[in-house]
């Protein structure tokens, strides 16, 4: 009976092991922490967003720390996932944090994230009221 588990457990680490290899060789490689977070936290109105994500336009509360974690990790890759991480921070009501992650990706050109500055900066959600900063 060890012989036979200890075989299987080889079998299934190959499988595995070919799994990841193909994950990482396809033709358009992405980290699963960018397609989780794609998955949960994407705008549908992104222009940035790939036309395979469908996005959401609201993050389910349930989403929201995943979306952070997420995001967070990945958030190195592009401007469109801080956009996304801005997302799910100012769902979580972090709205400081949301505007660093806005801040950063409308730095990187995201005009998704720059909208969404320009509102927490002109109502003075999170922030001081700024017009001028805003528009």
């Amino acid at each position: 009976m060890t012989n036979r588990s200890g075989a299987v457990s080889i079998a299934c680490s190959f499988s595995l092991l070919a799994l990841i290899f193909a994950f990482h060789s396809s033709a358009h490689p992405q980290s699963a922490d960018l397609v989780l977070c794609d998955r949960i936290a994407a705008d549908p109105s992104d222009p940035d967003k790939p036309a395979d994500v469908k996005g959401t336009p609201i993050i389910a509360r349930s989403d929201i720390a995943i979306a952070i974690k997420f995001c967070k990790i990945a958030s190195a890759a592009s401007r469109r996932v801080l956009y996304e991480l801005g997302r799910a921070y100012a769902a979580n009501r972090q709205l400081p944090e949301a505007m660093s992650a806005y801040r950063k990706a409308a730095d990187k050109g995201s005009t998704s994230a720059m909208v969404e500055l320009g509102v927490l900066l002109g109502t003075g959600s999170g922030t001081p009221k700024d017009q001028v900063e805003a528009v």
